[in-house]
Parts: C-alpha cells; structure tokens; sequence
C-alpha cells in the first residue's frame, strides 16, 4: 500500500450517519425497517412496563379487599368505582362475572360451577388485552437478526464488486464497503435482544398473573359459599 492509500484509510469515517449514508439502498432500506421495527417494539415495551405494574398495584387492592371478608357484591362496587383501568383488569373481570351469576338469585341456589367457569372466561378475555401485542416482541426477536444479515450479506456483496471494478484489495476499498454491512448485523442484534429478553419477562408475567387469578378465583368462590 502507497503512502497516499495509507492516508485514505486514516481518514475513513466509520461514524454510524456516514456508514448510513454511504451505504448501499438496500442496506439503507434494511436498517430503515430494523429501526421502525425498534420503535415500535420500544412502544410495546414501554406501555406493557407500565400496564404491568399498574396491574400489580391493583392486583393488590383487589386482594386486601376480598380478604377483609367483603360481601362480593360490595367488593365489585367498590371496585367499579375505581375507573376504567381498574374495571378492565382480569379480577374487576372475575368479580362482575361472579356478581353477575349472583345478581337476583339467592346464593344457596347459585352454582358454584357455573360462578366459576363465567370468571375464567371473564378473566381470559382481560388477559387477551393485557398480553395484546407481546407476540410482535417474539416476531422482532426472531426475524431482526436474519433482517440486519440479510443486509450484511447483500452489502458485501457490493463490497466484492466494488473490488472487481477498481482490481485493487486495499483497504481503503473494502474496509467501507464491509463496515456499512455489517452495521446492518448489528443493528439487527441490537433490535433483537431488548425484544428477546422483554418478551421472555412479560410471558413469565402473564404466567404469574393467571396463576393468582387461579388463586383469585379459588377465594371468591370461598367468598360466595361462606355467605350460603
């Protein structure tokens, strides 16, 4: 290598706006969908972050008040009171489903099986809400690496013939060329993990939360049979 092909590659800017910009279009196209992709799995993240712990708080509530030996009628009302994110959580769901089977009837007469299969519908619906668009989480977890390595391939590709045409392996010819590819690898990663690992959280958390509305259901139940 010659003293001025030395000094090329010195300069070389490896900056992530001049990789962007000197990038080919379909790996421009490639990062362009992986951040998109990025913002809206941020969006998800950061609303399900919220939605879960606003969902425990009430989760607690909910449960102070059964265990103070309410009748459930009164707990529902109460409950109904407390708003929209209150009533649309999976136990506010379980309560107006059970004061529901309740309303008009006397309570030695009510089924208990049926109590308990209208509060399970109830509650899986609420869950519906609760885990809408988790599995997008999944779906960039999954494909934003094969994304950003597509681009990285396709890049290359262009690295390769951008050799041919000059004959010359310099790396001042390739190291560009190489470098804006495998930003799109990168990038791709970077996009995949957060989904990854958020996705993983907030299914254990579902998880959880069916099995304290099992629980949930159990108490009611209780609840109901003590008041025969």
């Amino acid at each position: 290598m010659n003293t001025a092909q030395a000094t090329k590659v010195q300069f070389v800017d490896f900056s992530f706006i001049e990789l962007f910009l000197n990038a080919g279009l379909i790996v421009k196209l490639v990062i362009i969908l992986l951040f998109l992709g990025s913002i809206v799995s941020w969006a998800i993240i950061i609303d399900k972050l919220i939605l879960f712990k606003k969902s425990a708080q009430i989760s607690l509530i909910i449960e102070t008040l059964l265990m103070k030996n309410y009748p459930i009628e009164n707990i529902y009302r109460e409950v109904s009171s407390g708003g929209k994110i209150i009533t649309k959580h999976p136990f506010a769901a379980m309560l107006a489903a059970a004061t529901g089977n309740l309303n008009g009837k006397d309570i030695k007469y009510t089924s208990k099986d049926e109590v308990w299969g209208n509060m399970k519908i109830a509650a899986g619906r609420s869950f519906e809400n609760i885990g809408a668009n988790i599995n997008f989480l999944a779906t960039i977890a999954n494909n934003a690496p094969f994304i950003g390595l597509f681009g990285t391939v396709w890049g290359i590709m262009n690295s390769f013939k951008a050799i041919a045409s000059v004959k010359s392996v310099a790396l001042s010819v390739v190291a560009p060329g190489i470098a804006e590819a495998l930003l799109a690898t990168a990038i791709g990663l970077a996009v995949a993990i957060p989904s990854s690992i958020f996705y993983n959280k907030f299914t254990s958390d579902l998880n959880s939360m069916s099995d304290r509305a099992e629980s949930f259901a159990l108490k009611v139940i209780t609840s109901i049979s003590s008041e025969d």
